[in-house]
């Protein structure tokens, strides 16, 4: 199992870095285009289509990454007020609510994508691209996210188990 999510951990670092990458390129191009739009008069063709899908693409391709850096925003008000077992079970309840939710992105992203590949769905934009190779990281993202978020909750599942033997060990001590 240590060698799966080894193997996984690779796997999102990679995609965390493509989707880094993916953003410095961007931010490049916009420089570039300002630059050749003023001073060429000659604006990038298909930037704007580059920058929506790099922007899609970096997202999802670093979310997973993200969430097992513990790095997504949290509103941890009442969170910290908690004892740290409580703690845990609201954080695996929130893993599982967020497990459900990417597997729903997942299912449903999974049709749209293959009802666009089907339909032979293009963008609206200037170039007119194929839709379906470009959402087609929704989907993926999500399950990569998904899974991500089972570990989380098998971890937080397995701290709650950690805190009660701990209690049952101090109320041996205590007798």
């Amino acid at each position: 199992m240590r060698t799966c999510s080894s193997i996984f951990d690779r796997i999102l670092d990679v995609l965390a870095w493509i989707g880094a990458g993916l953003l410095g390129l961007l931010m490049l191009a916009v420089c570039y285009d300002i630059a050749s739009r003023y001073l060429l008069n000659a604006p990038v063709r298909g930037l704007i289509e580059f920058g929506q899908y790099a922007m899609l693409y970096s997202t999802f391709l670093g979310a997973a990454w993200l969430l097992r850096k513990e790095g997504h925003v949290k509103i941890d008000l009442l969170t910290t007020r908690l004892k740290p077992d409580m703690q845990a079970r609201m954080e695996m309840v929130t893993s599982i609510i967020c497990l459900l939710i990417s597997v729903i992105l997942v299912v449903f992203g999974t049709e749209v994508v293959f009802d666009h590949f089907k339909r032979g769905v293009r963008d609206t934009t200037e170039l007119a691209l194929l839709k379906a190779p470009f959402i087609a990281i929704i989907p993926f993202g999500s399950l990569l996210l998904a899974l991500q978020f089972v570990r989380r909750a098998l971890n937080y599942k397995k701290q709650i188990e950690s805190h009660r033997v701990r209690k049952t060990n101090d109320d041996e001590k205590r007798r």
